[in-house]
């Protein structure tokens, strides 16, 4: 279970993927929390209130841990993912619970990946992205992109095949982004380049919500998009 002292750390050979299940026995939601911390490292700061936030609401917080460093590039990061979804959803599936997913920063690359480029059965109910880093192309975070994609982090085509708005889209599910208009760590371009590029093939399932005071890397509860995606949830009949 996470310290609540620790701020970041990484997993460490041998030591592979794995779940963190902070259960609520009432819940008929579950969400998985990706982490974020550039591909480098897993952040827990964002992670830990939205554990407590989500508990508050009776839904249940499964925190995925996964590979990231030099020695973890893409697909490896991406691969956990796909690993750890599915054992979420057998876990969600014999509750008769539903899957939502929700990364922070680059945790959210990893979310929109699973969202997006996931086998139709991973696919989860929504997906909440909070500043997310979208792209590996001009409007990156070139540190982010250098831990994923190692010596190719030149290569077009490994840029390409990890840039969200360079994807093709098939069976996306209700998508809310939250970013800070003067983000200086992710930019706002990333949000709403993955925006403008699902609209231009018909899909408007997706919600952006951009506040001038949002700070990168911030918990959940210091601010008050916070409100606007359990108003989101609600609507959607999520909670």
């Amino acid at each position: 279970m996470l310290n609540d002292k620790e701020k970041s750390y990484q997993l460490v050979p041998p030591m592979m993927s794995y779940l963190e299940i902070y259960d609520v026995p009432s819940a008929t939601l579950a969400i998985l929390i990706i982490p974020g911390g550039g591909y480098k490292e897993l952040s827990m700061n964002p992670v830990k209130s939205a554990i407590k936030w989500l508990k508050s609401r009776e839904i249940c917080a499964i925190v995925l841990n996964y590979r990231c460093g030099e020695n973890y590039n893409y697909p490896t990061p991406f691969l956990d993912a796909k690993n750890c979804m599915k054992q979420a959803a057998e876990i969600t599936k014999k509750r008769n619970m539903q899957l939502g997913v929700c990364g922070f920063s680059t945790g959210a690359h990893l979310a929109a990946m699973l969202t997006l480029q996931a086998p139709k059965s991973l696919i989860p109910s929504f997906a909440i992205l909070v500043y997310p880093l979208l792209t590996m192309g001009e409007f990156t975070h070139k540190n982010s992109r250098k831990y994923l994609l190692g010596k190719g982090e030149n290569d077009d085509i490994l840029i390409n095949a990890t840039s969200a708005e360079k994807w093709s889209y098939k069976n996306v599910p209700p998508i809310i982004a939250f970013h800070g208009l003067n983000d200086t760590v992710v930019s706002v371009k990333n949000t709403k380049m993955l925006y403008t590029s699902l609209r231009e093939v018909g899909i408007t399932n997706m919600e952006i919500k951009i506040y001038k005071s949002l700070r990168h890397g911030s918990s959940v509860t210091s601010h008050p998009w916070i409100y606007d995606l359990e108003k989101w949830l609600k609507e959607y009949k999520y909670i």
